[in-house]
C-alpha cells in the first residue's frame, strides 16, 4: 500500500515492467534449497516511509489529530484514552488536494484573523449561528490557555467545566468533539496540566475544522480594508453633521434599529443599543444610576481610545445647543449638569487615564472652560477642581484615611511572640491559630481593597506584556494565595517526624477554620487547597492520627468549600454573609473571563449592553467586599511573617512525601489499618460532637 500512488492514466499490461523475483538459494553443505532472504527492515526510524513518500511527491493525508482526555475510570485514578476525531472529513469540493489546498499561508492568516477583534468581527459578520459557534469556541479555548498561565488549578477546573457545558450541545461544534466534551464533563477533572492539555487539543481540533470548512467561504471578508468600527463610524458621522451645520441630530434617532429591548419579570430591559443612542440615554431624562455605572465602567470595551467619549459628549452638546435659542433655558441647564456628573464619574472610575495622559486632562479642562463655563460657571469650576483633586491624590500617592470603628478590636493573642523582634526568629508554633487567621485576614483585605476596577477588565491580569503595569494588585493577591498554598504543602511534607507532622496538620486545619469563621474565604481556600494537595492528602497515617474534634473542623470547612457547579457553594456563602468579607478571588476572575468572551458588538453594530451589564455586576460585587474593613489590631511581625512564607520547589514534593511515608512506624501502620479513623471519617458521625463555636474557649465571634 505504501508503494501505490495514483497515475494520471490507467496502466496497460504492456506498460507494467516485470519485477525481478527473489529466487531460492541452495545450502552448500546440505545441498537443500532454502527460502530467499527477506529484505532488511528499518528498526530505528519509523517515519522513514512517510518521508520517502513526501520526497517522491506522494500526498500524505492526515485525518485530524487525536484529543487526549483524562476521564474517571475508577475511584482514585484517571485512565487515559484517545479518540480520533476526523473532524475535517467534510471537505469542500473546491479543495480537492488537502492538505495541498490548505497551505501554511492560509493557516497563518487564519491565526492572524482570530487574534484581532476587528478582523474577527469582519470574518463572522456574514456567518450563520453554527459557524459563529465554532469560532467562539476557538476564541474561548484561546482565552483559557492565556488565562491558565496565571491561575490556580481550582479556577482552571471551573473554567474547563464551563467550556464543556457551554459547547457540548452546540450544533456548530463537530459531533466527535462534542462527544469528547461530554465525556470530559462526566469524568473527573485532573490537575492544571491535564486541563491545559485537554483544552489545547480541543483548540487544535476546532482550528483545523474552521480552516477546512469555514475559512474558504469567509476569508475574502478579511482580505480587503476592514470597514470602520461602529465607534469610528459614529464619530465620523457626527463630525460630518457638525461641519455641514446640519440640523439633523443622530443622538435623537429613536428608530427601532438603534435599540433592542426585552420584557423581563422586572420590566423592560435594554440589551443592546447604538453608540449614539447610548450617549442620548446617558444625557437624557430617563438615565439611571445603574446604566451610568455600567457604561462608564466598561467604556473602553466599545471606545478604546481615551478621548472618544469626551469627543462624543462634545458633539452631542454642540448639536443640542444649535437647536436652542436660549442658552439659559432649563433644558440646557439640565443637559450641562448631566454631562458634568458623567465626567466626574468618569474621572472617579478611571483616574489613571487622566494622570497618565496630560492631553486628556487638558482636553477635559478645555471642554469645561469653553463649553460649560459660558452657560454654567459654577459647574465648570466644580469639574476642574474635582479633576485636580483626584489627580493630585494619585500623583502624590496620598495614604488612605484610617478607618474609624465604633467598638474596640478584640485583644491580640501573641503571648508566644514575647521577646521576638525579627521575623527570621518567628516559628509557626509561636503564633496562635486564631491570631494567624486574623493577621492573614488583614493582609488579604489590604491586597483585595487595593484592586482597581480597570485591573479586572479586558482580562488585563493575563496579558504577559502589560499585566504588571495594568493589573499589579490582582497579581499580588494571586501571588499571596499561591504562596500560602505552597507553604502549607512544604511545611507538612518536610516535617519528617510523624508526631510533629500530626501536630502541624492540626495547627493548619485550625488556621483554615478560623479564617473561614472570619469570612476570609480567600485565605481559607488557600489553606484548604494546600491541605488537599495530593502529596499531603496521601499521608494517610498522619491524617488517621487526627482527633475527633479536628475531624469536625476539617469536615465542616471542606463541606463549605466545594468547587463543583461553578462554585455554587461559595457563591451561596458570599450571598448570605455580611461584610467584612474577603471573597475567593478566583470566583470573580472566572466570571470576568467568561463574560469578557462575549461579543462587544452584535447585529447592526449595536453595543452588547447585556455583556457590559454582566461585567458591571461582577465589579459591583467586588466593590462591596472592598468597602468594609476588619476591626482587628494589626501585628506587624506576624504580617511580615505571612507575606514572606517560605516553600520548597514543586519538583521536591514527591521526594519529601516518600520520606514521610517510609518513615511511618509499624505501630502506626497497625493503628491505621483498624479502620476507625479513615480519611472519609464516615464512621465517626455517631460519636463526634458537633461544634457551634470556635475551638478556642473564651473567645466569641461578634
Amino acid at each position: 500500500a505504501w508503494d501505490t500512488h495514483e497515475q494520471s492514466e490507467p496502466q496497460t499490461p504492456a506498460d507494467i515492467k516485470p519485477t525481478k523475483e527473489r529466487q531460492p538459494s541452495t545450502d552448500k553443505k546440505s545441498g537443500k534449497k532454502v527460502p530467499p532472504p527477506r529484505p532488511p527492515r528499518s528498526t530505528g526510524d519509523k517515519n522513514a516511509s512517510v518521508r520517502r513518500m513526501k520526497s517522491e511527491g506522494i500526498p500524505v493525508i492526515s485525518r485530524g489529530q487525536s484529543v487526549t482526555n483524562m476521564a474517571a475510570c475508577g475511584k482514585n485514578h484517571l485512565t487515559r484514552f484517545t479518540l480520533n476525531l476526523d473532524i475535517g472529513k467534510e471537505r469542500s469540493n473546491s479543495l480537492p488536494g488537502y492538505p495541498d489546498a490548505m497551505p501554511s499561508d492560509n493557516s497563518k492568516h487564519l491565526r492572524e484573523v482570530l487574534a484581532d477583534e476587528s478582523l474577527i468581527f469582519a470574518f463572522t459578520e456574514h456567518m450563520k449561528v453554527p459557524q459563529k459557534e465554532a469560532v467562539n469556541f476557538f476564541c474561548d479555548t484561546k482565552r483559557f490557555l492565556e488565562y491558565a498561565k496565571c491561575t490556580d488549578p481550582l479556577v482552571a477546573n471551573n473554567m474547563t467545566q464551563n467550556i464543556c457545558m457551554t459547547y457540548q450541545d452546540k450544533d456548530g461544534i463537530p459531533e466527535p468533539l462534542r462527544e469528547v466534551l461530554q465525556q470530559h464533563l462526566e469524568g473527573k477533572f485532573g490537575d492544571l496540566d491535564t486541563n491545559i492539555q485537554f483544552i489545547k487539543d480541543c483548540s487544535t481540533e476546532i482550528f483545523d475544522f474552521i480552516l477546512l470548512n469555514i475559512y474558504p467561504q469567509f476569508s475574502e471578508y478579511t482580505l480587503s480594508m476592514p470597514a470602520p468600527t461602529p465607534r469610528q463610524a459614529t464619530t465620523r458621522r457626527c463630525a460630518s453633521i457638525i461641519e455641514t451645520n446640519s440640523l439633523d441630530d443622530p443622538f435623537e434617532n429613536f428608530s427601532e434599529d438603534s435599540i433592542q429591548i426585552v420584557d423581563t419579570e422586572k420590566g423592560k430591559v435594554i440589551v443592546a443599543a447604538s453608540i449614539e443612542r447610548i450617549i442620548s440615554l446617558l444625557t437624557g431624562d430617563l438615565c439611571d444610576h445603574e446604566l451610568t455605572f455600567t457604561i462608564i465602567l466598561t467604556l473602553k470595551y466599545f471606545m478604546p481610545e481615551k478621548g472618544e467619549f469626551l469627543e462624543l459628549l462634545h458633539q452631542r452638546l454642540i448639536i443640542f445647543l444649535r437647536k436652542q435659542k436660549n442658552k439659559k433655558d432649563p433644558t440646557v441647564i439640565k443637559m450641562i449638569l448631566r454631562m458634568v456628573n458623567l465626567l466626574k464619574t468618569w474621572v472617579e472610575t478611571h483616574i489613571q487615564d487622566f494622570t497618565g495622559s496630560n492631553n486628556l486632562a487638558d482636553k477635559l479642562r478645555a471642554f469645561a472652560r469653553q463649553e460649560v463655563e459660558p452657560i454654567l460657571p459654577s459647574a465648570a469650576t466644580n469639574l476642574i477642581n474635582f479633576l485636580d483633586t483626584r489627580s493630585a491624590a494619585v500623583l502624590l500617592e496620598q495614604p488612605e484615611e484610617e478607618f474609624q470603628f465604633s467598638e474596640k478590636p478584640p485583644r491580640s493573642k501573641k503571648s508566644g511572640l514575647k521577646g521576638i523582634k525579627r521575623v527570621s526568629d518567628v516559628e509557626l508554633d509561636d503564633i496562635h491559630p486564631l491570631e494567624f487567621a486574623r493577621q492573614m485576614a488583614l493582609v488579604d483585605h489590604a491586597l483585595y481593597r487595593a484592586i482597581q476596577p480597570g485591573e479586572v477588565l479586558h482580562m488585563n491580569w493575563t496579558k504577559d506584556a502589560t499585566k504588571h503595569e495594568r493589573a499589579p494588585n490582582v497579581l499580588k493577591m494571586i501571588e499571596q494565595f499561591n504562596r500560602v498554598g505552597q507553604w502549607v504543602i512544604s511545611s507538612i511534607i518536610t516535617t519528617h517526624d510523624k508526631p510533629k507532622r500530626v501536630k502541624l496538620l492540626q495547627h493548619m486545619i485550625k488556621i483554615a477554620y478560623e479564617s473561614y469563621m472570619l469570612n476570609n474565604l480567600n485565605g481559607a481556600m488557600a489553606m484548604i487547597s494546600g491541605l488537599k494537595n495530593s502529596n499531603v492528602i496521601r499521608l494517610k497515617d498522619t491524617w488517621n492520627e487526627l482527633s475527633s474534634a479536628n475531624w469536625d473542623l476539617w469536615e465542616e470547612i471542606t463541606e463549605k468549600f466545594v468547587l463543583n457547579d461553578n462554585f455554587s457553594s461559595l457563591r451561596k456563602i458570599l450571598k448570605e454573609t455580611q461584610p467584612p468579607l474577603i471573597p475567593y478571588l478566583g470566583i470573580y476572575l472566572s466570571d470576568f473571563t467568561f463574560t469578557d468572551g462575549q461579543p462587544t458588538f452584535i447585529q447592526d453594530d449595536l453595543v452588547n449592553l447585556a455583556k457590559l451589564r454582566g461585567i458591571a455586576k461582577v465589579q459591583q460585587r467586588m466593590k462591596e467586599g472592598q468597602s468594609t474593613p476588619y476591626c482587628l489590631t494589626p501585628v506587624p511581625l506576624i504580617q511580615e511573617y505571612i507575606t514572606s512564607l517560605e516553600f520548597i520547589p514543586e519538583c521536591d514534593y514527591l521526594k519529601h512525601r516518600k520520606i514521610c511515608e517510609t518513615g511511618t512506624s509499624a505501630s502506626s501502620s497497625t493503628r491505621a489499618s483498624r479502620g476507625s479513623m479513615q480519611l472519609n471519617a464516615s464512621n465517626l458521625e455517631s460519636r463526634k460532637p458537633k461544634r457551634t463555636k470556635s475551638i478556642f474557649s473564651g473567645f466569641k465571634y461578634k
